[in-house]
């Protein structure tokens, strides 16, 4: 019995940092893909290339269905509700630059947080 309750704690971490590696790539990915989208939906004119580079980065956000509360959960971070946060009001042709701003900035200083937390996990 002992064996089996070992197996499936093992299993059990596996999934969790399974999960953590998919999440990290999508907030990394996210770090990258917002700047642009926040930058191409600024444009006053948007070119076909433009318009097909946001259908694309749109098309990630809608192919990823993480649960906000799972970054809170696993890494003690909001951060995939920054970005969701991020996507919606950038995507919003009603907010003001000032709050999208706002929104991408939030993001950021959780990402940079982030990234300074594995890197020194890295680094042990």
């Amino acid at each position: 019995m002992r064996a089996n309750e070992e197996l499936l704690n093992t299993l059990n971490i596996q999934r969790i940092n399974d999960a953590l590696q998919v999440m990290k790539h999508f907030i990394e990915l996210s770090n990258k893909l917002l700047p642009i989208l926040f930058k191409l939906q600024s444009k006053e004119e948007q070119s076909l290339e433009d318009q097909l580079n946001v259908n694309r980065i749109i098309d990630v956000y809608q192919s990823h269905q993480f649960d906000p509360i799972s970054s809170d959960v696993l890494m003690n971070s909001p951060v995939l509700s920054l970005i969701r946060d991020s996507f919606d009001s950038i995507r919003d042709k009603q907010a003001s630059e000032k709050e999208r701003c706002k929104t991408l900035s939030s993001f950021q200083k959780e990402y940079e947080r982030l990234r300074e937390a594995w890197n020194r996990a890295d680094m042990n």
